[in-house]
């Protein structure tokens, strides 16, 4: 039995931002912990609806009507015609005279020839092509709920150094955005913001099980990652615990959102 090997995944997009001091105004640092602590979240994003295939008319569907009894092609009243007039001629004695009729006039012989041959020049219904919209559809409805079906798993959670973070964009996504347009892309800014948001606040879950209640450094690295027609997200978040005390509700640390968040729209 082989063993199927999985694609490898492409790298699309890579964000970064250091580890930078929170401002915490007016709160009171009461115990900092001695080392930062770093949780690698995954959120895998839905997997698009697959277009359907352009619309095209079929003469096979439209129902065939039959032709009325009185419009019968003219090869075939003529045949009929003929049927008659040979048998009128052999019910009748040998000494009564041919009818006009029975006899194929040089008119009769062109119409026959010629009608056969104009019905089988008859035109053929047009083979119309519709462009698909169904797949930009299915886009941005995949773009609307990517992430409503995503989980985030924590795939590690250990001890690291801070490190210099930047925007490091890579050959392939220039090249897809320029052939495909941000329009087509299987993910939005917005979901990558919610899934930064979402990532911290899983950080900020084993935050508080180690018993701090808050964080005195920030940073994170986003990278996104392509395989075929599905996409994930891959976040790594470092944060310095800390029990703080703070002067009012609304300025705990749970609440707060990442810093530089915005440096996902301006790239």
């Amino acid at each position: 039995m082989f063993r199927q090997v999985p694609d490898e995944w492409e790298v699309i997009n890579v964000y970064t931002v250091e580890p930078v001091p929170v401002d915490n105004h007016g709160a009171t640092i009461l115990r900092l912990a001695s080392h930062e602590i770093t949780g690698t979240y995954i959120f895998d994003m839905a997997s698009p609806a697959p277009a359907s295939p352009p619309r095209t008319p079929n003469k096979s569907s439209s129902p065939t009507r039959p032709p009325p009894p009185g419009h019968q092609s003219a090869p075939t009243r003529v045949s009929m015609e003929r049927r008659v007039s040979e048998a009128s001629t052999s019910s009748s004695t040998s000494s009564s005279p041919l009818p006009s009729s029975s006899k194929r006039s040089p008119m009769n012989s062109i119409i026959s020839f010629l009608r056969p041959h104009s019905n089988s020049h008859k035109s053929s219904h047009p083979q119309h092509h519709y462009n698909s919209s169904s797949s930009s559809a299915s886009s941005s409805s995949l773009e609307e709920d990517s992430l409503s079906g995503s989980e985030a798993s924590i795939l590690k959670e250990s001890v690291s150094a801070p490190q210099r973070c930047q925007h490091h964009p890579t050959s392939a996504s220039a090249s897809s955005t320029e052939l495909a347009g941000p329009s087509r892309r299987g993910y939005k800014k917005s979901d990558v913001k919610r899934a930064l948001m979402a990532a911290r606040g899983e950080l900020m879950k084993q935050v508080e099980l180690a018993g701090r209640n808050g964080l005195v450094s920030e940073g994170w690295s986003v990278t996104i990652l392509r395989q075929a027609a599905r996409y994930r997200i891959r976040i790594e978040y470092v944060g310095r615990p800390a029990v703080i005390s703070y002067q009012q509700e609304e300025q705990t640390s749970r609440a707060r959102k990442p810093p530089f968040l915005e440096m996902v729209d301006a790239n």
